[in-house]
């Protein structure tokens, strides 16, 4: 289906963001940049499942998280009792996603403290700067608040990543024709 009120544009610029932002991080701190790159573009794949398999129910939650002015995982496991994290985990395992890219799509949101460096920190850190960077150009979107412990396993201090920043905004921009 294509709901009108399901902004695809938006989805794809966010998932396009975090994986440019992913394929940059990992190379600053020695990650495989492709898988890096794929884990980034799949992270939120559980909203079009979510969109696909319980459109009316997801539109009501949109619509509760414009009223109540929070994130979107909240919105869903209130309307839905589920959230895009745990349907996105469910597809990944039902299409026999390597784990890194599962686990990505599982816990981008809350990396487990007890990792140590690894894929769900690279996205999770990529994902709140797509975030940050607006790249999904959604005007109520909210930040998501970055797991410290997360940045601190990986091991980028700010200016590390102000760095990075040219180069991420001039990839991202190169592909922006192909997501009107």
């Amino acid at each position: 289906p294509d709901p009108a009120w399901f902004n695809q544009s938006a989805f794809w610029r966010q998932g396009l963001g975090s994986a440019i932002c992913s394929r940059h991080l990992a190379r600053r701190v020695g990650m495989d940049p492709e898988i890096a790159f794929t884990a980034g573009l799949l992270h939120d794949i559980g909203r079009l499942v979510l969109v696909i398999c319980y459109p009316d129910q997801y539109r009501t939650a949109l619509a509760w998280r414009d009223e109540q002015d929070c994130f979107m995982i909240e919105a869903e496991r209130h309307v839905l009792d589920v959230t895009h994290a745990q349907a996105g985990e469910a597809l990944a395992k039902h299409w026999n996603l390597g784990p890194q890219i599962r686990d990505a799509a599982a816990h981008h949101h809350a990396p487990p403290a007890e990792t140590a460096t690894n894929i769900v920190d690279l996205i999770h850190v990529a994902d709140v700067l797509a975030q940050a960077l607006d790249m999904a150009r959604t005007p109520r979107a909210l930040v998501p608040v970055l797991d410290p412990g997360a940045w601190q396993r990986l091991g980028i201090d700010w200016e590390r990543l102000s760095e990075l920043l040219p180069a991420i905004e001039s990839e991202f921009e190169s592909y922006d024709t192909l997501l009107l």
